[in-house]
C-alpha cells in the first residue's frame, strides 16, 4: 500500500522477528544464498559473507544465475544479484571475503550478532563453530543430503579433520529453501535446546519413498524390510516372496549334494571334477568312485577341472 515501508509487514507479525544487524554466512551455495538474500530481505543491514567456490553448471537447480555466471566466483555472483533485488537506499552493505584457512581469517565475523555455517567442509565447520564458541557468537550449522535436512549445534564430528574434502551430495531447490527459512527462524526466534534438529522432509510429509516387494506387492518405506521379506536369489538376486517359489526357480539340481541353481554356468562351475566322458561331480569321491567302476571305459582316465579348463 502506498506509504508503506519495506519490513512494514513484517514489523506487523504477532511476534516481531529479531533481526541482527550484522550476520556471517560461511558459504553461499545452495543453503547460504538463500539464507543471505532472506536476511538482506528480512533486514539485517551487513551480511558477512565466505566462499572461494565458483558457479557451475550444477549449481544451477538450485541457484537463481544465469547460465552464462557459471564461473564466476559465487560472491561475485551472489553481489551482483543482492544490488537488483534490493532498494537503494545505501543503508545494506555486503562485506565478501574468500576462503577461511585459519582463525586468522575469520576476524571479519568478530562483529557479526548471528553466524550461519554452510560450508562443504567439515573441517571448516569445526573451525567455526569453535570460532563462534569461544567469541560467543550465537550460530547454527546447517546442512542438508537429498531430502533429508538438519540444524545443529555442535562440531561437525568427533574428529576434527574428518570431513576436510567436498562431498557430492544430491540437491536440488526445494531442501535448500525450506532449512534456509528454517535457520532464519531459528536466528528470529532464538531457541534455548541444543539438540540437533534432523528430519527427511519426504517423511514429514506423509510422502516417504515406497519399495515395492516384487511377488506379493507389499509396500514399505524401509528397503531394509524387504530384506528379511523377500528371499532373494543369490545367483541372479530376483526376490521371492515364499520359500517354494524360491525352490521352484532353482530348475537345476546338483544330483550329489542337492543344491540348486539357476544359471546353468553356475551350476557347471559347482561341478567341478570332472570325467574325459563327460562325468562331473562336485565331490572328488563321487567321481573317483566313477572311474574306480569302470564306468563307460572311464577307467585310468585322466580327470580334469573346470578351473583346469578354463586355463587351456
Amino acid at each position: 500500500m502506498p506509504g508503506d515501508t519495506t519490513q512494514d509487514r513484517q514489523q506487523r507479525l504477532t511476534r516481531v522477528p529479531i533481526i541482527p544487524r550484522t550476520v556471517g554466512v560461511i558459504g553461499v551455495g545452495g543453503i547460504g544464498f538463500y539464507v543471505a538474500q532472506g536476511c538482506a530481505l528480512a533486514g539485517v543491514k551487513r551480511i558477512v559473507i565466505f566462499d572461494s567456490d565458483h558457479v557451475d553448471t550444477t549449481n544451477l537447480n538450485r541457484l537463481p544465475y544465469p547460465p552464462e555466471w557459471i564461473g564466476r566466483p559465487k560472491i561475485e555472483a551472489f553481489e551482483e544479484y543482492i544490488a537488483k533485488v534490493l532498494p537503494k537506499t545505501g543503508e545494506f552493505k555486503l562485506d565478501t571475503h574468500e576462503a577461511i584457512n585459519d582463525e586468522e581469517d575469520m576476524w571479519p565475523l568478530d562483529d557479526c550478532e548471528f553466524i550461519f555455517i554452510t560450508a562443504d567442509s567439515g573441517k571448516a565447520r569445526n573451525m567455526i563453530t569453535a570460532y563462534c564458541n569461544s567469541k560467543e557468537i550465537p550460530y547454527i550449522n546447517v546442512g542438508y543430503d537429498g531430502n533429508h535436512i538438519s540444524l545443529y549445534k555442535r562440531m561437525f564430528s568427533s574428529r576434527g579433520d574428518e570431513g576436510d574434502t567436498y562431498t557430492v551430495t544430491p540437491s536440488w531447490a526445494a531442501p535448500t529453501m525450506v532449512i534456509a527459512g528454517m535457520a532464519m527462524y531459528w536466528m528470529a526466534y532464538p531457541i534455548t535446546s541444543q539438540n540437533p534438529f534432523s528430519m527427511n522432509i519426504l517423511d514429514t510429509l506423509g510422502m516417504q519413498e515406497e519399495h515395492t516387494c516384487p511377488e506379493c506387492g507389499t509396500h514399505t518405506v524401509n528397503p531394509w524390510e524387504l530384506d528379511n521379506h523377500v528371499i532373494f536369489c543369490p545367483m541372479c538376486r530376483k526376490g521371492h516372496h515364499t520359500e517354494e517359489k524360491f525352490m521352484q526357480h532353482l530348475k537345476i539340481i546338483c544330483p550329489d549334494c542337492r543344491r540348486g541353481f539357476c544359471i546353468k554356468r553356475v551350476s557347471d562351475a559347482h561341478a567341478k571334477f570332472k570325467c574325459a566322458c563327460g562325468y562331473k561331480s562336485c565331490i572328488k569321491d563321487e567321481l573317483t568312485k566313477h572311474i574306480s567302476e569302470g564306468v563307460r571305459g572311464c577307467k585310468e582316465v585322466a580327470v580334469t577341472t573346470s578351473d583346469d579348463e578354463e586355463d587351456d
